[in-house]
């Protein structure tokens, strides 16, 4: 056996309790992330990007998660698709860490390790990069003309 599948084996047989205290202590503390959403949007400030007319990758990032919180799932992805697709990939992470740990699937380990891998990273930050400019690519057509 593989060291590997050993410290896979002792993780799922010590892990589930930690991950489902962490599952249980997460909810009641959704309605406190949207009052703290609503208070940094209360704010006002602006993006330091903006003051040279350019969007950053994550523009619109706090209304998409307060939108996402509040169930606009549409309102949600018209703010940022970026963050958007961010939030999906750690909902999905979560529930992969619930299946993995405290139902111990093997499978689900294996896709966690694949999803936190350094193709993944590179993947998603190709994917920031590309967004950020897609996004701006009015502002750089008026900047060549």
């Amino acid at each position: 056996m593989s060291f590997w599948r050993r410290t896979v084996g002792w993780l799922a047989e010590r892990l589930w309790l930690p991950v489902l205290m962490l599952d249980l202590a997460i909810l009641p503390g959704i309605p406190l992330c949207n009052r703290l959403l609503d208070r940094m949007l209360a704010v006002g400030k602006p993006c330091k990007w903006t003051f040279v007319g350019a969007q950053c990758g994550t523009c619109g990032g706090t209304h998409c998660a307060q939108s996402f919180l509040q169930g606009a799932f549409a309102e949600a992805f018209w703010h940022n698709p970026m963050v958007f697709c961010w939030i999906l990939y750690a909902i999905a992470s979560g529930l992969l860490l619930n299946v993995g740990f405290v139902l111990g699937q093997k499978w689900a380990v294996t896709a966690l390790k694949k999803m936190y891998s350094m193709s993944a990273f590179y993947v998603a930050l190709a994917a920031y990069i590309l967004f950020t400019i897609c996004r701006n690519l009015p502002l750089f057509l008026q900047w060549i003309g």
